[in-house]
């Protein structure tokens, strides 16, 4: 083995894989395709999946606050409450991955009854915010409290503030 012949060869390898991820790896929200994977899942023992999401944004945090309802709407800010089965989160507002249930109340996911006759925090699983833009969070999740109370998939945040 002649390292002056392996060096460029593996120079190249690297150059090759890292612009490979740099075009295959940028942040194109516009381009994610909910219907691949949804969040869908239990709330309450009944079957439940996602339709809109919505969450102001806490800029002195970093935490973003909303909810995640099955309901279809044109306007996903419009709704400020929920009556129906739904989600409400406090996550983080940045890309990465975290685990659930966050450390000393920093955030949660709560599972939400019709009319609120009960709630239940997530006690186990991840969240996954996969990008950011100035408009949108879209991130992957995967949240149980029991077998009662567990979803799973992909969802998309609309910043309301």
């Amino acid at each position: 083995m002649n390292l002056k012949n392996i060096a460029p060869r593996l120079f190249m390898i690297v150059l090759l894989a890292a612009t490979g991820c740099l075009s295959s790896c940028k942040d194109d929200i516009s381009g994610f395709d909910l219907e691949k994977d949804p969040l869908k899942g239990k709330i309450g023992g009944e079957e439940w999946q996602y339709a809109a999401g919505s969450a102001n944004v806490n800029s002195s945090s970093y935490y973003l606050e909303g909810l995640i309802v099955g309901e279809s709407t044109q306007d996903p800010c419009a709704i400020r409450v929920s009556s129906k089965l739904h989600l409400s989160i406090k996550i983080p507002g940045r890309k990465g991955s975290y685990n659930l249930p966050f450390p000393a109340n920093e955030g949660y996911v709560i599972f939400n009854l019709p009319n609120g006759t009960k709630k239940f925090t997530a006690s186990g699983g991840f969240i996954e915010v996969v990008a950011v833009g100035s408009q949108q969070l879209i991130g992957y999740m995967s949240a149980d409290f029991d077998d009662d109370n567990t979803v799973q998939g992909s969802f998309l945040l609309e910043f309301c503030n």
